[in-house]
Parts: structure tokens; C-alpha cells; sequence
């Protein structure tokens, strides 16, 4: 279980149910079981953007969890079965290169599977957020369809404290038409937290709610309707506490997609479409 939400190999799939994705090839999207089973919409969004793209990708044979969330709490060998498990279907085909959209994938796979694998790991792991911004550049993707909303962003942990990785969610932001951007600088956002990381929605609940409460008020400060996250997990708790304060939490993946025309289905709990 997920929450409440039932999790099952059988059905790591069904987000994209209509899009005719292929299975396997020599880019595939790796979706975590967030976005995979509670927050749908972000990965139907991620995938319909890419093919407006020309970006060609499949989806994993048998998926398994990234093992991240279990190294974290310390079940080490766990997490090594699963990142086993993903390398060797990765290998039965032909993948070379992996598409993540959540950051808390993307420290597995070039953080804990180089550890794990040494010289044998030599999958190339592409962050979605990275890619749409190049896309941007390109002129392969241009937002065109005007979003009415007084926005900030959220800087996922992994992201900017980790991996340096703040521009991209701000060029992104900064090409969709009709946006309101009230930013704060990556530094100060260095003392900002969802509280969804680490197992502590498990272990400690009411210290996440706690957190993601002061994170709205951050937001909130700002007279903004609307905080953008990069980052499936800490729209979960940051929809909670953005519900007493008429604030919504959308995905920039979703943000993206409609300012491109995609009318993005699947499920967003707790958030705005």
C-alpha cells in the first residue's frame, strides 16, 4: 500500500492507459511508485509531452521500485534486490538510457546504482525537468496557451541542495505565457521543506504536516494561488497543508502540459489539474 492507495507490479502501468506506449527499447520513462499509483496525471502529462516532442521512449517490462526509499530507512540489501532487478530488465531490452521525474529516482540511479554496480552500471539517467527545459531551448516545445495563475516554485531538496539542479524549473516556468512568477532565490529555499522525503510521512507524520504547514506559509507570504513543485512526493503533503490556505500545488510537468495545449487526464489527489 501507498497511504490508502493499492500498489501492484500488475498495474505499474495503467497510468498510461490510451497513450500506446511500447515496452522496452533504448530509452525507456521510469515512473516511482508515486506518480505511478497516487499522482497519475503527472506521469500522463510527462509522456504526452514527450511525444509532442518526437522523443522516443518505452516503458519497462516488469518495473520495480527504484529501491531508493528503502536504502533511506536502511533496508540496504532491499534496495540492492531492487536495483538489481531494474538493471537486469533494463539490460533484456536493450536500454541505454533512462527517463526520470522525480528526483528522488534520479539520486538512486546515479547516486546508489553506480555504488552498487561499479563499471557494469552504464545506463545514462536523463532528469524530465532537465530535458523539457533543453527542449524549450531547441524549439522543440513551445508553451502557447496562456495559465492565469500567481505562482512560486518549490525547490525540491534533492534537486537544489543535492544536485545543483535549479535553473531548468525556472526557465520552464519563466516560457509559459500568463504566469505570475514570484520566485524566491535557491539559497533562501535552502531552509524550505516539503517534509516528504526520508520515510518521515511514515515514521513521523504529524512532523511532516508540521513542516509542509510552514512551507505553505513561505508560499502563502508571497500572495501567490499556486506553489509548483518538481517533485511527486512533496505534492502530497504540500496539498494538505495548501488546502487550509486556498493554495493549490501543481506539477511543473502538468503546468508544462497545459500551457502546450495537452488536456492531461489520470488522477491528481490533493491538487489542481
Amino acid at each position: 500500500m501507498l497511504g490508502e492507495t493499492p500498489v501492484s507490479q500488475e498495474h505499474v502501468r495503467d497510468w498510461s492507459a490510451g497513450l500506446d506506449l511500447p515496452i522496452g527499447g533504448e530509452t525507456v520513462l521510469f515512473v516511482d511508485c508515486e506518480a505511478a499509483f497516487y499522482r497519475t496525471s503527472v506521469p500522463r502529462a510527462v509522456a504526452q509531452v514527450l511525444t509532442m516532442a518526437g522523443v522516443e521512449f518505452g516503458l519497462m517490462g516488469e518495473q520495480w521500485c527504484c529501491g531508493g526509499p528503502a536504502a533511506e530507512m536502511g533496508y540496504v540489501d532491499q534496495a540492492r534486490r531492487f536495483a538489481r532487478h531494474n538493471l537486469d530488465n533494463w539490460r533484456s531490452t536493450g536500454t541505454k538510457r533512462v527517463l526520470v521525474l522525480d528526483p528522488h529516482d534520479y539520486i538512486s540511479f546515479t547516486e546508489d546504482y553506480p555504488r552498487y554496480f561499479g563499471a557494469e552500471y552504464d545506463i545514462e539517467v536523463v532528469l524530465v525537468v532537465e530535458l523539457f527545459a533543453e527542449l524549450i531551448r531547441e524549439g522543440r516545445l513551445t508553451p502557447s496557451v496562456p495559465v492565469e495563475r500567481t505562482i512560486t516554485y518549490h525547490d525540491p531538496c534533492r534537486l537544489n541542495k543535492r544536485k545543483g539542479i535549479w535553473k531548468e524549473p525556472r526557465e520552464i516556468l519563466r516560457a509559459i505565457p500568463g504566469l505570475t512568477f514570484n520566485d524566491v532565490d535557491r539559497v533562501t529555499q535552502w531552509s524550505y521543506c516539503s517534509g516528504g522525503g526520508g520515510g518521515l510521512p511514515i515514521e513521523k507524520p504529524e512532523l511532516t504536516e508540521r513542516i509542509s504547514a510552514n512551507r505553505l506559509e513561505k508560499a502563502a507570504a508571497l500572495e501567490v494561488d499556486t506553489l509548483v513543485s518538481a517533485c511527486p512526493w512533496s505534492e502530497r503533503p504540500l496539498s494538505a497543508a495548501g488546502e487550509s490556505r486556498s493554495i493549490d500545488v501543481v506539477d511543473i510537468h502538468e503546468l508544462l502540459a497545459a500551457s502546450l495545449g495537452i488536456e492531461v487526464g489520470g488522477t491528481t489527489h490533493g491538487g489542481a489539474s
